[in-house]
């Protein structure tokens, strides 16, 4: 079974979450992009392959850029 989140978890991820979405704002800026599930799939490679690990590539994109690309599954 699955550990039941306390909020002090949910607190600490909310604030891991709010740290990849200024990331992705940073990137976006950096590489002069606009914020759509294409640049969310873009952040989310270039982080995964930085060795991120907390997320899957599919929570990523969902968390950056609210949709997944048109025909990612």
């Amino acid at each position: 079974m699955a550990k039941k989140e306390t909020p002090n978890d949910l607190h600490w991820q909310h604030l891991a979450d709010e740290q990849v979405k200024n990331e992705y704002t940073a990137f976006l800026a950096a590489e002069q992009l606009e914020r759509t599930p294409h640049s969310g799939h873009l952040f989310s490679l270039r982080k995964r392959t930085n060795g991120y690990r907390e997320k899957t590539e599919r929570e990523l994109i969902l968390l950056v850029a609210g949709e997944l690309p048109y025909m990612y599954d």
